[in-house]
């Protein structure tokens, strides 16, 4: 349980965010800002709902 709240767990889990949502890896200010939220208790439905209703989401071709 540590281990998956841990702020390094949280790091990575924000950077798959990206990488499955936007295509690439995440900035560190990016990161840091969505990994602090996980650590205070915040849901990642959050995080994950501002990167698909993002500019950037909108802009990549669709994959199907």
């Amino acid at each position: 349980d540590s281990f998956a709240n841990s702020h390094e767990y949280h790091l990575a889990l924000v950077d798959t965010w990206y990488v499955h949502y936007l295509g690439r890896h995440s900035d560190p200010i990016g990161q840091n800002y969505w990994a602090t939220g996980l650590d205070q208790g915040r849901k990642d439905d959050a995080g994950i709902v501002f990167l698909v209703s993002s500019d950037e989401y909108f802009g990549h071709p669709s994959a199907f």
